[in-house]
């Protein structure tokens, strides 16, 4: 995906994450578009990453699920 075209990234839930989640024991820091960066756990739900990469979606996720 290019991070300069404004499209949403379709998460398929059979993904394997390894490119994503290869490099840091656990998982990886995100970085989001308000500026902030979280650390997303290796053992995070599909979708609940396929709500976490999508713009506007009005989902409210708890801190805890990723």
């Amino acid at each position: 995906m290019t991070w300069t075209k404004p499209d949403d990234w379709d998460v398929d839930p059979k993904l394997d994450l390894k490119g994503i989640f290869g490099h840091h024991p656990g998982g990886t820091p995100f970085s989001f578009a308000d500026g902030s960066v979280r650390f997303i756990k290796e053992t995070v739900d599909p979708k609940t990453l396929q709500m976490l990469t999508t713009r506007d979606g009005g989902e409210v996720i708890s801190q805890d699920a990723f």
